[in-house]
C-alpha cells in the first residue's frame, strides 16, 4: 500500500489536468490503454470514436495514425481546444460530438471499427452502461473493438468506500460501486475536482455487462497503470481495464 497525504500541485499536476466540468481529471499522456486503442486505430478503415475525448490525448493520437476520429465529450470548450491542437493536415478527419453518452449519441449500425472510453464509466448510472455497451456493440462493426479504463474502489483516495462495496458485492448486488455521496468517502488533494455521484467499477462488474450488451472479452483485469500518482496508488488494483470485441458475424448456410 503507498499513499502520501503531503503530494504537492506539482506532482498532482505532471500527468493530468483538472477538466473544466467536475469530472475529474484527465491525462496529458497516453496510459496503457490508450496505447492500445490507437495501435488498433492505425489500422481501422472506419472511424473510431473517444468517448469522452476531453482535450484529446488519445484522439489526436488516433488521428496522428491517419485515422478518422469521431472525439466525443460533453464540453464544447475542451472540444475546441482539441480541435485548435489538432494540425491542419488532420482537421478532416476529425469529426467532433458535443453530446452526453450514451442517450444524446445515436450513430449508423455497424459504423465503427473502435471505440474508447477512459475513465467515461466511472460517471455513468449501471443502466447507463447497459444502455452504453448496447449502443457501441450497434455501432461497432463485426471485429470492432471497445478500449476503456475505469477506476476502482481499491484506490487509497477512496478506499473509505471498500467496506461499503465488498458488503454490497456479497449481497449480489449488479452494481455495488455506485457512490451517490463520493465527498464522504473521498481524499486526497483532488476530491474537490469529483462530482457527488461516482460510480467505482471492477471486473466483477463489467465483465456480466460485457457479456450481456454480446461481446466477447480478450482483456479483462484490475491493474497499476502507468503514472498512478501516489494518493491513489493503493494495492495494485487501482484501474480496471478492458478489451472487448464484437463477434464477426457468423456464416449463414444455404
Amino acid at each position: 500500500m503507498t499513499n502520501s497525504g503531503h503530494q504537492t500541485r506539482a506532482d498532482v499536476d505532471r500527468f493530468s489536468i483538472a477538466t473544466p466540468n467536475q469530472r475529474g481529471r484527465t491525462t496529458t499522456t497516453l496510459n496503457e490503454i490508450n496505447e492500445a486503442f490507437v495501435a488498433c486505430a492505425a489500422g481501422c478503415e472506419r472511424p473510431v470514436l473517444d468517448i469522452g475525448s476531453a482535450y484529446g490525448v488519445a484522439s489526436l493520437a488516433a488521428l496522428a495514425t491517419g485515422a478518422t476520429v469521431i472525439a466525443n465529450d460533453i464540453d464544447a470548450s475542451m472540444l475546441r481546444a482539441l480541435q485548435e491542437q489538432a494540425p491542419p493536415q488532420d482537421r478532416p478527419r476529425l469529426r467532433l460530438l458535443c453530446a452526453s453518452f450514451p442517450h444524446e449519441i445515436d450513430l449508423p449500425q455497424g459504423s465503427l471499427d473502435a471505440a474508447h472510453a477512459s475513465n467515461l464509466f466511472n460517471f455513468l448510472r449501471g443502466e447507463e452502461i447497459d444502455a452504453g455497451l448496447a449502443k457501441l456493440h450497434r455501432w461497432l462493426a463485426p471485429g470492432g473493438r471497445l478500449f476503456a479504463i475505469s477506476g476502482t474502489p481499491w484506490a487509497a483516495n477512496v478506499s473509505r468506500f471498500i467496506p461499503v462495496y465488498e458488503a454490497r458485492l456479497s449481497q449480489g448486488l449488479r452494481w455495488p460501486g455506485e457512490c451517490d455521496a463520493l465527498h464522504d468517502y473521498a481524499d486526497g488533494p483532488t476530491a474537490a475536482e469529483l462530482p457527488e455521484f461516482l460510480h467505482l467499477l471492477d471486473t466483477a462488474t463489467l465483465g456480466p455487462a460485457l457479456l450481456r450488451a454480446g461481446f466477447e472479452i480478450e482483456v479483462l483485469e484490475c491493474f497499476h497503470r502507468r503514472h498512478t500518482p501516489t494518493y491513489i496508488a493503493w494495492d495494485g488494483r487501482e484501474n480496471v481495464r478492458f478489451i472487448a470485441r464484437r463477434p464477426l458475424d457468423k456464416a449463414i448456410d444455404r
